[in-house]
This record gives structure tokens, C-alpha cells and sequence, in this order.
């Protein structure tokens, strides 16, 4: 890429091989580009697969094609709204359609306490001056839910931001989807 943008730089426009070394510039950036991004994919996979070696308790099969790790930490747990024991102290793996939260176990490994598909919940933030830095996982029906805690109003915007991007994103590709099948469907009849 360097040699190929010195050469254009030094030649001028009238030269017989400057349009040919632009169109040859473009597609070695497209391939660099193409690379890149699989090489992303790959490790997103990889990271998946070692995420999965680590739980316990996992009621679903977490590599998946479409599925892509996001972001994962640790986190409070607050369950004393639904008469469950109240704090505790939990860990998040936040995936593009899938959201796990787990116990650590001493071991290293985690187990899987809750699993929700990002399709069917909605995330709210609480107020600080009913919980500091606190979000809440809510089912689109509004019958259940989980409140989480973190430890500055920083965390909690960037795992808010997290679930906002990967639920608009999921929506997004879902949309896209529909209409594909639709456009099948009506190049079919």
C-alpha cells in the first residue's frame, strides 16, 4: 500500500500507469479491508468459544454464526424487589443477541444464573437518587426483571451504551432479514 501510494505520489496525472495504480490502490485497500474484517470475525469467534469452555448451567448453544461477543464484567446483582436474597455479586457476558448472567465461581469458572435474548428485553436506567448507577433488565411484557449495579456512573453508562448499540444493531439485522424473505417471497409469486 505504501509503495503503491509513494508511486501515485510522485507521478503525475498524465503518466500512462496513474489511473491503473489507483484502480490497483483501491483493490489492495479493499483486500486489506476484507482481511480485516474476517480476522475480527475470527476472533470474535474464537473469544466465544472460550467463553463457552468456561460456563456451567448454559441452557443454550452459545457459538452461534450470527453471534459476536460485546462485552463482559463484573457486576451487583440486586434481586430483593422479587423476594430472592438481595445483593450478590455476579458477572455479564453481553453477546449481540444474548445476554448471560453468571456466578463466579473460585475456580475461575462461571455459572449461568440467567439468560436473556436481547429481542425480548428492554434495559432502563435507574435514577441515581433511587440507585446510583444501576440499570434494570426488563422482559418487553414487563413481568420480570433484574437489577444490576455497578461501581461508577461511567460503568453503568458504558454497559448501557453496550446493550443500546447491540439491541439496535439485532433489530436492525432482524429488519433486514424480513426483507429479504419478503423480496423472496414476492420474486416467488
Amino acid at each position: 500500500v505504501l509503495l503503491l501510494k509513494d508511486c501515485i505520489k510522485h507521478m503525475t496525472p498524465e503518466h500512462p500507469d496513474y489511473d491503473n495504480l489507483n484502480r490497483a490502490l483501491d483493490k489492495v485497500l479493499d483486500v486489506a479491508d476484507y482481511l480485516d474484517h474476517e480476522r475480527a470475525k475470527a476472533e470474535s469467534v474464537n473469544k466465544v468459544l472460550a467463553i463457552q469452555e468456561k460456563l456451567s448451567g448454559l441452557q443454550v448453544k452459545l457459538v452461534e454464526p450470527a453471534r459476536t461477543f460485546i462485552k463482559e464484567g463484573s457486576i451487583i446483582v440486586d434481586k430483593s424487589e422479587q423476594g430472592g436474597s438481595s445483593l450478590h455479586c455476579g458477572y455479564l457476558f453481553l453477546f449481540s443477541d444474548l445476554l448471560l448472567e453468571c456466578t463466579q465461581k473460585a475456580s475461575g469458572r462461571f455459572k449461568v444464573q440467567n439468560t436473556f435474548d436481547l429481542g425480548d428485553i428492554k434495559i432502563v436506567p435507574l435514577p441515581p437518587e433511587t440507585k446510583p448507577n444501576a440499570f434494570r433488565v426488563l422482559s418487553k411484557l414487563g413481568e420480570a426483571h433484574t437489577t444490576f449495579s455497578t461501581s461508577s456512573k461511567g460503568e453503568v453508562e458504558a454497559w448501557i451504551g453496550a446493550f443500546q448499540s447491540a439491541i439496535f444493531s439485532l433489530k436492525k439485522s432482524d429488519m433486514q432479514r424480513r426483507v429479504l424473505s419478503e423480496n423472496r417471497r414476492m420474486a416467488q409469486e
